[in-house]
C-alpha cells in the first residue's frame, strides 16, 4: 500500500530526484573526511552483512509540506552515503484506534519498522510541538509486543522545518520521543528556518548553511547507524530489561571506533560543519 520509494524520481534509481541534482555532484567530490569516510566506514569488530537500513517519516498530509521534502532529501543522502531507505507516507494511516490494527497503513508502518535499523525523524514545528500527523506515526508503534521492544535499539536522527524564525521545540520533543522509545539518537540534528525559501520549485534544497548542516546530518546518522547495523548495538541483543544501561555503555564504546575517520583535513569541496571525521568522534562521545 506504501510508496517507500517516493523519494525518488526513478524508482530503479537510488538517490535519484527531480531538478537541480546536487546531491550527486556533492556524493562525487569525495574529498578526505567527507562521504568517502562516511561510506568506508565499518566498525572496529563489526561484520557488515547488508546495507544499514533506514526508515524515513515526515510530519505532514500535504503532497508539496516542506518536510516531505526535506525527508526526501535525506532519504537521498542517505541512499548515496549506501544505506538501504524506506519512505513510509502517512496519508490514509488512521488515528489510534487498538481496534483496527490489521489497518493495511498500519500493518505496512510496523512492517517497515520492524525491517529497520535506524530511522530518520521530520516534523514541522505547529504551535511550539511536533505535529499530530507525525505523533500518530509513532503512536502506532507499540512499545513493546511480548517481550520484545520493537524499537529499542534502533538509531533515530531528528530535523524539522519551520515556516518562520528558528527554532527548536520540535527537534527537542522528537528526541523525547525517541528516549521513550529506546532508541539511541544522533547528537547532530537540522532546523531549517523559513523553509519556504529554502527549496526550489522541484522541491530540493537550495546551496546555503541549511544544507550543508542537512549534509552533515545525513553522514554522521549514516556512521551510527552503520554501527547499530554491524553489530556494536544490535538491538535484538537489548530485548530484555537489562537492555538501557548495557546499549549505553556500548554507544560510548563507539567513541574509539568512530576515530578513526578523524584523519586528513578536507581538501576543497563543501565546507562541513564538522572538520571532516573529528565531529564523529564527539557524536559518539
Amino acid at each position: 500500500t506504501g510508496d517507500w520509494l517516493g523519494h525518488r524520481s526513478d524508482p530503479s534509481v537510488p538517490a535519484s530526484g527531480p531538478g537541480d541534482d546536487w546531491i550527486a555532484r556533492i556524493a562525487a567530490d569525495d574529498h578526505p573526511g567527507g562521504f568517502a569516510a562516511a561510506k568506508s566506514f565499518v566498525p572496529k569488530g563489526a561484520t557488515m552483512t547488508h546495507p544499514p537500513r533506514i526508515l524515513v517519516l515526515h510530519g505532514s498530509l500535504r503532497e508539496t509540506s516542506f518536510s516531505r521534502k526535506l525527508a526526501n532529501e535525506m532519504a537521498r543522502l542517505l541512499e548515496v552515503l549506501g544505506c538501504e531507505v524506506r519512505s513510509f507516507d502517512p496519508r490514509d494511516l488512521p488515528v489510534r484506534d487498538p481496534t483496527i490494527e490489521d489497518h493495511p497503513k498500519v500493518v505496512e508502518l510496523r512492517a517497515l519498522s520492524e525491517w529497520s535499523e535506524g530511522h530518520v525523524w521530520v516534523s514541522p514545528e505547529m504551535h511550539g510541538c511536533i505535529t499530530g500527523a507525525f505523533k500518530n506515526q509513532i503512536d502506532w508503534l507499540p512499545l513493546n509486543t511480548g517481550s520484545v521492544r520493537p524499537t529499542q535499539g534502533r538509531t533515530c536522527v531528528v530535523l524539522q522545518v519551520n515556516g518562520g524564525s528558528q527554532s527548536f521545540n520540535a527537534v527537542n520533543e522528537l528526541r523525547r520521543l525517541a528516549r521513550w522509545m529506546r532508541m539511541p539518537c544522533c547528537t547532530n540534528q537540522s532546523s531549517v528556518a523559513k523553509a519556504w525559501k529554502e527549496f526550489d520549485d522541484d522541491g530540493r534544497m537550495k546551496p546555503s548553511d541549511f544544507r550543508d548542516r542537512v549534509v552533515d546530518v545525513a553522514e554522521t546518522h549514516a556512521l551510527l547507524c552503520c554501527a547499530a547495523a554491524g553489530g556494536a548495538l544490535r538491538r535484538r541483543a537489548f530485548a530484555g530489561r537489562g537492555a538501557p544501561r548495557s546499549l549505553a555503555a556500548r554507544v560510548l564504546a563507539q567513541a574509539g571506533a568512530a576515530a578513526h575517520c578523524a584523519g586528513a583535513p578536507c581538501s576543497g569541496g563543501r565546507a562541513q560543519l564538522h572538520s571532516c571525521g573529528r565531529g564523529l568522534a564527539r557524536d559518539f562521545e
